[in-house]
């Protein structure tokens, strides 16, 4: 079937939706509410119809790596429309390979198409921006803040590390970093990880945690993760909280994020991984929550979960689910991007739900790629209400996986109901070009429009142009009408492929 031109797409629409709903409902009877997942391929409806509502962005620069990482930043010039920051951490300004950061704000019209805010190390190869992430208001004068990850970076030692913090205002972020917080151990690559811990200690001032995946304690390379209060001030330069992995080559570390109130008591809690975790099988794999409370972070984790599957991934990706079955409590999400279940290294993600008693030792839900080394579980993430029914979903990343195009990737949604995370994806896209790792990293983008949903962000670094590696960004813009009985299109396709 031919599909219209541009500007008759939107009155083509509707009867290919008709078309699809009919489609949809012998598929859906077919499905069983068994907690594992129907491979993403049988769901997967190929199309080349584009809707307006899209946002794509790419570098002109060959080589940055832009898109590796990608975040919301949460509302940094507070305009009241959430803002996304991206990460390109080989990209040249003025510095070779120093690494760039850049903000897109959003508006009624959408994230605007040129950075709005750049920033970058001013240290050749240092790795900026390899990760970014939200900070929260961190000290509490109503604009969002963000933090910026350099791994690589070296002071007086080699890749100690460091974190950027970088303020809000109502002319958005500072042109250089307000806080600067570097590792102090040659090779523990701190800043290799970053996000906001949400207010773990009931004070109103945003945390920020921070994984070095290599940190030396007691025994080597076992890991460590560092948190810092937020105050009038901001951060401290030293961090107020810390906890090591206790395990020689554990990589405790190697992802922290938000875990939400897992526990509903009030204050916030944070999850650390630690994919080379020993317990049963070697390497399988750990993650540990750390409970808030009126003095801080405790010190033990309150829970730990192993991946139970030697070299399985588990713990390399985890955040927060949000509270996908509308209890009251944060649910929390891990993923095992090299998981074996039908196939091998397929990947996988665990979903726990939280309770007053904290969250479950068992995985609620338990979804697997479908697909051979899919890299399924490579990035996990709320990606809150996409579809305003009241439930947080959640976004998956599988950046090798295949489907008209050879490891294209793409990225699998999965709605929040009364009954929990459905166990199939309500929506996916695909990167729409061989070998450029869509969804290597993917997530909430926030309400980047204004029009009441959440929107999804989605990176490719390894995207081509003319056979040159340039990177790309899409942004994916929430609406009504996702359910568990419909096969839908992606929100947003590539305008230009």
């Amino acid at each position: 079937m031919k599909l219209p031109k541009p500007r008759d797409r939107h009155r083509f629409f509707p009867l290919l939706l008709l078309l699809l709903v009919a489609i949809a409902a012998p598929v859906a009877a077919n499905r069983q509410h068994n907690g594992s997942q129907v491979p993403p391929s049988s769901l997967q409806v190929t199309s080349n119809l584009h809707m307006a509502e899209s946002w794509l962005v790419e570098s002109e620069q060959q080589g940055s790596e832009f898109g590796l990482s990608v975040a919301s930043a949460g509302d940094v010039n507070g305009d009241g429309y959430d803002d996304v920051l991206v990460g390109a951490p080989r990209y040249d300004a003025g510095v070779y390979r120093e690494g760039a950061a850049f903000v897109f704000h959003g508006s009624a019209g959408g994230l605007s198409v040129h950075p709005d805010w750049q920033a970058g190390s001013g240290q050749m190869g240092s790795r900026f921006g390899s990760t970014v992430a939200p900070a929260g208001d961190i000290n509490h004068d109503g604009f969002d803040d963000v933090v910026v990850g350099a791994y690589a970076y070296n002071d007086g030692q080699t890749k100690v590390g460091a974190v950027f913090v970088f303020l809000g205002s109502p002319g958005g972020l500072s042109l250089t970093a307000d806080i600067l917080l570097i590792g102090a151990q040659a090779e523990a690559e701190f800043g290799y990880s970053v996000a906001t811990a949400g207010d773990v200690n009931g004070d109103d001032y945003d945390d920020v945690i921070v994984g070095a995946r290599y940190a030396d304690g007691s025994h080597m390379n076992e890991g460590a993760a560092y948190l810092y209060y937020g105050s009038a001030s901001g951060l401290m330069p030293l961090p107020d909280w810390a906890a090591t992995g206790g395990q020689e080559g554990g990589c405790f570390g190697s992802a922290v994020a938000l875990a939400g109130d897992v526990d509903g008591d009030g204050y916030d809690d944070v999850v650390v991984g630690a994919p080379f975790y020993d317990d049963a099988a070697p390497d399988e794999g750990a993650a540990f929550v750390f409970r808030g409370s009126a003095a801080g972070l405790i010190d033990l984790p309150h829970w730990q979960v192993q991946g139970g599957q030697t070299e399985s991934g588990f713990g390399s990706a985890v955040a927060t689910a949000g509270d996908v079955n509308g209890d009251g409590f944060s649910d929390l999400v891990v993923g095992a991007s090299h998981y074996s279940d039908v196939w091998p290294g397929e990947g996988a993600v665990f979903l726990f739900n939280g309770s007053a008693a904290g969250l479950t030792p068992a995985p609620s839900r338990f979804l697997t790629g479908g697909q051979q080394e899919a890299g399924f579980g490579i990035a996990v993430s709320t990606a809150g209400d996409v579809n305003g029914d009241g439930f947080d979903d959640i976004v998956v990343g599988a950046h090798l996986y295949s489907g008209d195009q050879s490891q294209e990737g793409a990225i699998f949604l999965y709605c929040g109901s009364a009954s929990g995370l459905l166990t199939w994806p309500s929506w996916s896209a695909e990167g729409d070009k061989a070998e450029t790792w869509f969804g290597y990293t993917t997530g909430k983008a926030g309400d980047v429009n204004g029009d009441g949903y959440s929107d999804v962000i989605a990176g490719a670094p390894q995207y081509r142009i003319n056979h040159l590696i340039v990177g790309r960004v899409l942004g994916y813009y929430g609406f009504p009408g996702l359910t568990d009985t419909s096969i839908f299109l992606p929100l947003i396709l590539n305008p230009n492929s």
